[in-house]
């Protein structure tokens, strides 16, 4: 029998998008935040790092960089400031995301004005400055991806929450291809300073998003200490959901990327060193085609999404996108091909795509009104641990059994997921009904 709440979902076009975007305040705003949260993504992580290499720094330095990401593993750490605390002003969410965007362009503009050559010395070595502002960028850009989160939660309906989801990953994809491709082509004719002065310049989409967007009604409990607002969201979570439904929650997320995470671990150093096609080739693949197949793959989700139940979204979605891992299957057989190279990314990184925004639903779902910002935090940094720690494992992997055995191992990892959301198919189904109650 089909689920009522998905035979009462509109049709949706791409047309009917773009119409919302003009017509619906709050996805527009959606689409300036998301874009606001991709911008710092890539300007402390690989932008930064093709610095650091045509100023002929050290490999372990450039290394280093990939360290900036740790902030995204522990975000849940500090999310409880976001829910315990008001700044003045702007409501809750509003003045958290102003002040955030304000010390994100300035902390970008001191990126600028320092060089790779520029070093901090401490009694545990030499550390360039740009490093240790790259890491207080990485802290606020992490925080501005906690409070767009929860507002999210906050401003849409369920039945929304597919559709916004696949709008947010669309601008924040945007905003980080603006500061990755379009920043290192910008880099060849202005230098690293005026390119990194521009990237500030483009905090104003995310400023504008804040200053037009609609008031999220929602009144989040304010505890009496920091200490309990820190404990309350988890003790919320499994309040409501016990701890076997909960504990196979976590199972859904932690494992739902898994796959991808593996499979991408060493995607370059399999393209350049096993299948020997040249830098120019994969830069072009991974800047281009891959991103725009992400997007892709993000509004078609968004769409289906409105006409398949969660449940349904989460199997259907993360069935394809461990499958698509197979495509590099065919890569290490078949050999050096340019067409098998465009056609696994596109497929891969579009079906990507397509989980990314049944898993971010997932999570948007499972959240409270009241503890909106610190469980989506806590729920996003688990989903985050499997990209973390799969870099040596991989290696391992490859090390023992090959490139093509690997990549097969990568597509069965993908089916404990299944299993995992088969397993919760009714605690999952239930998720609109449990939050109507919230």
């Amino acid at each position: 029998m089909q689920d009522a709440s998905t035979t009462l979902k509109p049709a949706l076009t791409a047309r009917h998008i773009i119409h919302t975007l003009l017509n619906e305040q709050r996805h527009l705003v959606i689409l300036l935040l998301g874009f606001s949260a991709g911008l710092p993504a890539a300007l402390t992580a690989s932008t930064l790092q093709a610095w650091f290499t045509e100023a002929g720094l050290s490999l372990q330095t450039i290394g280093a960089v990939t360290l900036l990401v740790i902030p995204y593993s522990f975000r849940f750490l500090w999310a409880p400031l976001f829910d315990h605390y008001k700044l003045p002003g702007l409501d809750r969410r509003r003045g958290w995301l102003l002040f955030i965007q304000m010390g994100l362009m300035i902390t970008i503009i001191g990126m600028a004005y320092l060089t790779p050559e520029q070093l901090f010395i401490s009694s545990y070595g030499s550390i360039p400055w740009l490093m240790l502002l790259g890491f207080i960028t990485a802290m606020l850009a992490t925080s501005q991806e906690i409070v767009v989160n929860a507002y999210q939660i906050e401003i849409l309906p369920e039945s929304e929450r597919g559709l916004g989801a696949a709008i947010y990953v669309a601008g924040w994809r945007i905003g980080m291809l603006i500061s990755s491709a379009f920043a290192l082509a910008l880099s060849k004719k202005w230098g690293w300073q005026d390119t990194y002065l521009c990237m500030a310049l483009f905090m104003w989409v995310g400023i504008l998003g804040t200053m037009i967007a609609p008031k999220a009604n929602v009144c989040t409990q304010t505890s009496a200490s920091f200490l309990y607002a820190f404990v309350l969201p988890f003790k919320d979570f499994f309040l409501r959901y016990g701890f076997k439904t909960g504990g196979l929650f976590l199972l859904v997320i932690v494992t739902y990327k898994a796959s991808d995470a593996l499979a991408l671990a060493l995607n370059t150093t399999f393209l350049l060193r096993q299948m020997g096609f040249d830098p120019v080739t994969v830069g072009l693949v991974n800047k281009t085609v891959s991103m725009g197949a992400a997007l892709l793959g993000g509004v078609v989700a968004g769409i289906w999404m409105t006409k398949l139940s969660l449940y349904r979204a989460l199997l259907v979605f993360g069935f394809i996108q461990g499958a698509a891992n197979l495509g590099y299957v065919a890569l290490a057989y078949f050999g050096k091909s340019l067409f098998l190279l465009v056609l696994t990314a596109f497929m891969e990184n579009f079906c990507s795509g397509m989980g990314t925004i049944a898993l971010l639903a997932f999570i948007m779902a499972l959240c409270s009104v009241q503890y909106t910002a610190t469980q989506c935090a806590l729920l996003s940094a688990i989903a985050f641990l499997a990209r973390v720690f799969v870099g040596p494992i991989a290696a391992d992997m490859v090390g023992s059994i090959g490139w093509l055995t690997f990549f097969v191992v990568c597509f069965l990892i993908s089916l404990p997921t299944l299993f995992f959301v088969y397993a919760s198919k009714n605690s999952i189904e239930q998720l609109k009904s449990h939050r109507m109650l919230l």
